[in-house]
């Protein structure tokens, strides 16, 4: 019974931790306290290595990870930041996809732009949330079951956005139900 009590008050911090990580990077974004360590990296490796992670998370939900990424472009970013971005709309996808789906991370270059794509067939987000999806603690599935159990706090998609704005970038959506 101790086990069981010390295992979930450790998952209880990990998830706070995150939280509080979460909101401590916001706060200082919006302050402009935040600050980057930009080096130049390789897309196609960077993207590589965080779908790679992602595999076997992707595996287990039934869905198809698909990585189509243009060689040769390079960016200058913070590896870490990049890394997060990205991996939080991985997450998404793999919570908001169903079993048979496909997940797709693209990279191509537009003009003197670097463009990181996340595509999925997952259920999409109805136009009334579209305004809102940045927002933080926002979520648009409000029953999904893992945000009932308090593993997603729709801090995820604020971070994103404020990370691509740190590094001088945009992000867009576009997403329609089913």
């Amino acid at each position: 019974e101790i086990r069981d009590v010390l295992a979930n008050t450790a998952g209880e911090c990990e998830r706070l931790t995150r939280l509080l990580r979460g909101l401590l990077f916001l706060s200082r974004a919006d302050s402009k306290q935040a600050t980057i360590a930009p080096v130049d990296l390789m897309l196609d490796t960077e993207i590589g290595t965080i779908a790679n992670y992602f595999e076997t998370n992707a595996e287990s939900a039934g869905l198809t990870l698909d990585v189509h990424c243009a060689p040769g472009i390079t960016v200058h970013a913070d590896r870490e930041l990049l890394q997060q971005a990205v991996s939080n709309l991985i997450a998404n996808s793999i919570a908001h996809t169903p079993p048979g789906g496909r997940i797709t991370l693209s990279t191509e270059r537009a003009g003197s732009d670097a463009v990181i794509r996340v595509e999925d067939t997952g259920e999409g987000i109805p136009p009334e949330h579209h305004a809102r999806l940045f927002d933080r603690f926002y979520r648009a599935s409000a029953d999904d079951r893992a945000a009932r159990a308090g593993q997603r706090l729709g801090l995820g998609l604020s971070i994103v956005k404020s990370i691509v704005e740190l590094h001088g970038g945009r992000i867009s959506f576009d997403s329609a139900p089913g």
